[in-house]
């Protein structure tokens, strides 16, 4: 039994069960693997640790055994009717903590399972990524964080007038030109404000599923060298699944996001097909299978 942690009517969801069910695989798709889907059970002590999963959903001929897991998105606690808001808060929490614990024990292969840090916060703008990026040999739009109303004038001469303004706590943007600039003011006075080089060239993506690249059309010059920065930059995330994107500039891609959640949409449906096969592939080859009971791993405790 094979199963994607998402929503049924993703798109990335929907190609990968249709991969492995043409293979014969059984699969089950569940926004929470401990709801319908499956029963964990935890058992320890002092000396040992174990863990069982069992699904039970799927056709009921069908072994149990876990076979793959493939993590699209996680929804905790769905129904919070007669919770009251701390409680359901508090079961989410613990429903996401319990989760990334129980996918680093699995026995058997799982893909798209970011680091601790990103299971938390997927989500970051720009301002945050501009390290790793760096670090990694991705160029990336000029950042400026300022509260200074005169950089911002300065900085807009050498962009044609125009900026993007970023939120530090949000990966939307917003466009300022002309009247815009004496308003962003105004939250100057305030708090420092984010803004990015304007780039007006194509947008594009690259999605990494384990070493393998998929670029959107057309892909960029020099690739074999880009590659290499969004392999190191899968690295640093311990993510086997993840896009980046780019938009076009004179000199080269500049990379502007990190999406560990990579939607399948922006591809060709050519390469829709190749990335869902890949996700398959990492999925199905033969190797340490779950209990015949379940997931099963002992973790021994020391004393």
């Amino acid at each position: 039994m094979y199963l994607i942690i998402g929503d049924e009517r993703d798109s990335c969801a929907l190609a990968v069960r249709s991969g492995l069910e043409r293979r014969g695989r059984a699969v089950v798709v569940s926004p929470n693997p401990f709801g319908p889907a499956g029963r964990l059970r935890w058992r320890f002590d002092t000396e040992t640790s174990t863990l069982e999963y069992t699904c039970t959903g799927g056709p009921a001929d069908r072994g149990r055994t876990l076979e793959g897991v493939f993590v699209r998105s996680f929804i905790a606690l769905q129904d919070i009717t007669g919770w009251t808001p701390e409680d359901a808060a508090y079961m989410r929490s613990e429903g996401m903590a319990t989760l990334l614990a129980w996918l680093h024990v699995l026995a058997c292969p799982v893909v798209g399972r970011p680091s601790d840090d990103a299971w938390y916060r997927p989500q970051r703008s720009l301002p945050e990524w501009v390290g790793v990026f760096a670090a990694c040999g991705l160029t990336t739009p000029e950042v400026v964080v300022t509260n200074a109303p005169g950089v911002g004038g300065r900085l807009a001469a050498g962009w044609s007038g125009q900026a993007i303004y970023q939120p530090m706590t949000s990966p939307r943007s917003y466009l300022i030109h002309g009247s815009a600039w004496a308003e962003l003011a105004k939250v100057m006075e305030h708090v420092p404000v984010c803004l990015l080089e304007p780039l007006e060239g194509p947008i594009g993506a690259v999605t990494l599923v384990g070493k393998r690249p998929f670029w959107t059309n057309p892909a960029p010059p020099g690739r074999d060298r880009l590659e290499e920065g969004v392999r190191r930059v899968a690295a640093w995330l311990e993510s086997d699944f993840v896009q980046l994107s780019y938009q076009r500039a004179a000199d080269g891609p500049k990379f502007t996001a990190v999406n560990l959640q990579p939607l399948l949409d922006v591809h060709d449906p050519p390469d829709q097909e190749r990335i869902a096969d890949e996700i398959c592939g990492r999925l199905l080859p033969p190797g340490p299978s779950c209990s015949a009971g379940g997931a099963r791993r002992n973790i021994e405790v020391p004393p």
